[in-house]
């Protein structure tokens, strides 16, 4: 089904639509060289979407210059091709099928949070970040936009 919803995109020059391509040569079963033969930018060409090749995806201002080249394409959906690092920051099942299918571990958890310089608990985000991507304020007054549009419309 996916391909053809992203064939019918393409079709339908869906210039809102950004995809990202998260290729990081592991699958669950270990690494996909020497048998993924798929060429994913190719395809998604073919299907008639810009392909955005090459970003570099453990780099935030990479991917979101990314996506602010995407936004400026109108006529066609944008795949946004990332190279990463499956697991990254975690010291010993980064880059490995263990960072696909598994949990981490108490351990690893914890080497990551060093590694990574994090020295905040589980499920704790500090301010700076909690603020920077709470929308709830803006999401209430869209949806609140929009009912005021469906009523208008009922």
């Amino acid at each position: 089904i996916s391909h053809e919803a992203c064939s019918l995109a393409g079709t339908w020059k869906l210039g809102k639509l950004i995809g990202f391509y998260d290729d990081n040569g592991i699958s669950i079963d270990g690494q996909v060289q020497g048998w993924f033969r798929d060429d994913t930018a190719k395809r998604f060409e073919a299907y008639g979407w810009q392909v955005l090749r090459g970003v570099d995806g453990q780099d935030g201002e990479a991917v979101a210059a990314a996506i602010r080249e995407a936004r400026e394409q109108s006529e066609r959906p944008t795949l946004i091709c990332c190279k990463t690092v499956i697991g990254w920051g975690a010291p010993h099942k980064q880059g490995t099928a263990h960072a696909h299918g598994e949990a981490l571990g108490a351990q690893e958890v914890e080497a990551t949070r060093e590694a990574l310089g994090w020295p905040y608990e589980a499920f704790e985000i500090p301010e700076p970040l909690r603020s920077r991507w709470d929308h709830r304020t803006q999401g209430a007054q869209a949806e609140g936009q929009w009912r005021e549009g469906f009523e208008r419309y009922r």
